[in-house]
């Protein structure tokens, strides 16, 4: 399969495969997104919680969108993160606008695949300082299409920044990814959206 401007690793090719066999289980929570959610130890982090991770490394908003009809059908809730590899140039465009159609779309399938479910769309995190001014642009944007769309708007940025806007470099080792501080970090805003909105929709966690 070829992606736009780029060959697929074969490793990602084939985890994105194994999605691709049967439906996802009903009533589950849904971490979707690209290698940031596919690194992440969710089952561990939420163990009350049944819960998929279906994080694909490299994925653009784009890719992740042709996921949605298999992926979400009978779900739960869904975190989703995704849009950094758009900004680094692995979609079609690095323009904010073009990136904003893009997660417009995404937004859309999410919720006609969940009409009622809670969805919650995280901000993307902070990259170097010469990508600071068009992850803040973006971030904003998602947080509208949030409130527009009933969807929770969790804002992980805020707590990862530092000087310059950057990704704080005790929270990685390569200015994209995150160490377990890092997640921790996220979790701090993430845990507690995520439980507000399955108690207000669905009730107590299973």
């Amino acid at each position: 399969m070829r992606l736009i401007g780029r060959t697929m690793r074969p490793a990602q090719e084939m985890r994105r495969s194994r999605f691709e066999v049967g439906e996802a289980p009903a009533d589950h929570v849904i971490f979707l997104g690209d290698s940031i959610t596919e690194h992440g130890l969710w089952d561990e982090w939420f163990p009350e919680l049944r819960l998929l991770n279906r994080g694909v490394g490299g994925e653009t908003v784009e890719e992740v969108t042709a996921r949605v009809p298999r992926t979400l059908p009978g779900a739960r809730a869904v975190s989703v993160l995704v849009g950094t590899n758009d900004l680094t140039g692995f979609g079609r465009s690095r323009k904010v606008a073009d990136i904003v159609e893009h997660y417009e779309e995404l937004v859309a399938a999410i919720r006609h695949a969940l009409p009622d479910a809670p969805v919650l769309l995280n901000s993307i995190l902070p990259r170097d300082r010469l990508m600071a001014g068009r992850v803040r642009e973006l971030n904003v944007r998602i947080s509208e299409m949030a409130a527009a769309a009933g969807m929770h708007y969790v804002d992980a940025w805020s707590q990862l920044r530092g000087t310059h806007d950057q990704l704080r470099p005790e929270f990685t080792r390569d200015r994209i990814h995150l160490t377990g501080a890092g997640y921790q970090r996220w979790l701090k805003v993430l845990r507690p959206a995520l439980a507000e909105a399955l108690s207000a929709t669905n009730g107590p966690s299973t």
